[in-house]
Parts: structure tokens; sequence; C-alpha cells
């Protein structure tokens, strides 16, 4: 039984360490050449606006200015880079096994 425990911390700690790579090469390595490859796309601004503040007309430059003006916003780039890095995660655990 102590001998399943100590395997299921090495494996738990192994698989974090695994994760804080993926996350890595999905930020730094991959997202970037794609934004390029589209045209210059800065992944860190993906956003829209749910609803605007009242009185405010026109669109937001950036996310600070929509948190600034207290709108309420949908971040695109955070589910994105999931979304990679669940790809690229499931896709290195295939080819592990």
């Amino acid at each position: 039984m102590r001998g399943n425990v100590i395997d299921m911390a090495v494996g738990i700690i192994i698989g974090a360490a695994f994760g804080k790579i993926v996350d890595s090469l999905v930020k730094d390595i991959i997202m970037p050449p794609i934004g390029l490859l589209i045209g210059s796309m800065d992944f860190s601004n993906l956003f829209f606006v749910l609803k605007d503040v009242p009185g405010h007309h026109g669109t937001y430059a950036s996310l600070a200015q929509a948190v600034q003006a207290g709108a309420h916003y949908a971040e695109r780039r955070q589910f994105s880079e999931c979304g990679h890095q669940f790809y690229h995660c499931r896709f290195c655990r295939v080819f592990a096994d």
C-alpha cells in the first residue's frame, strides 16, 4: 500500500511538471509564430465586451482599458491557450505510449 501511494505522488509531481512544460511550449514557442502567420496578432489582447459601460461608445483598444472602464468582458486568450495546451499534451501523450 505504501509503495502505491509513493508511486501516485511521483506521478502527480511528474504530471504537474509536464503540464508546466506544455504550458511554456504553447505560450512561448507555438503561439507567437501562429500570431505572426495570422497577421501579427497579439493573443494576450483577445477579448470581447459582453456589456459595455453606460455612456461609453466605441471600442476598447486593450483589455486593460476595458477592465479599467468596468466593462463586462470575456477573455478568449486563456481559453485559446488552454485548448492548445490540451491538444499538445494529448499529442505528446499519444506518442509517449
